[in-house]
C-alpha cells in the first residue's frame, strides 16, 4: 500500500484513491475551499509529487491570477463581461455600499474588479484543466454565486478566464 502525506489532506492511499478530496487552507488571509478530483483510481507518484507542488505553490498562483483576470478585463473578455454584469444588475444605492459611485464608471468597476476573493481552487490531476481557481464577489455578507473562474496548467500558467453560474 502506497502511500502519500498531501498538504491539508493528510495520508492517500495511492492504490486505492477516493475520486474527491477535500479540504480549506487560507490564501492571503481568506478561507479557501480546496478539492481534488481524480478520475481513476490510482495515480503514480510522479502525479502526487505535482500535485503536492501545485497545492503548495496556490498563494504564488492565486497572486499571479489576479494578474491574469486583470488583463483580461482590460483587453474586454469575460472578466469584463462579469463585471459588467455586477454593473447593471445593481442599483445605485447598492452599489454605492461597495464602490464610490462618485467616481467615474470605469473607477466603479475597478473597485468591483478589486472586490473579487478567492473562494474555491479544484484540482483536476486527471483533466485538461488541471487547477481551476473560482472567484467571486461577496455581496450582503454572501458570495454571489456568479464566478470569475481562472483555469491553469499544473505549472500555474493561465489556460483561460471564464465566467460560470
Amino acid at each position: 500500500m502506497a502511500t502519500y502525506t498531501i498538504p491539508f489532506i493528510g495520508d492517500v492511499n495511492l492504490d486505492e484513491l477516493q475520486d474527491r478530496y477535500d479540504a480549506s487552507t487560507e490564501i492571503n488571509g481568506t478561507k479557501v475551499r480546496l478539492d481534488i478530483n481524480f478520475d481513476s483510481l490510482s495515480v503514480d507518484t510522479d502525479s502526487v509529487q505535482t500535485i503536492v507542488a501545485f497545492i503548495n505553490n496556490l498563494e504564488i498562483y492565486h497572486n499571479q491570477n489576479i494578474q491574469y483576470y486583470q488583463k483580461d478585463y482590460y483587453e474586454d473578455g469575460e472578466a469584463e463581461a462579469y463585471i459588467e454584469e455586477y454593473y447593471e444588475d445593481y442599483l445605485v444605492d447598492e452599489l454605492e455600499m461597495y464602490v464610490d459611485i462618485t467616481l467615474p464608471v470605469l473607477s466603479q468597476k475597478q473597485q468591483l474588479l478589486d472586490l473579487l476573493e478567492l473562494v474555491r481552487v479544484g484540482i483536476y490531476p486527471d483533466g485538461k484543466n488541471y487547477g481551476v481557481f473560482d472567484y467571486s464577489i461577496k455581496l450582503d455578507g454572501e458570495y454571489c454565486n456568479q464566478l470569475l473562474v481562472v483555469i491553469t496548467d499544473a505549472k500555474g500558467e493561465l489556460v483561460e478566464v471564464t465566467w460560470e453560474s
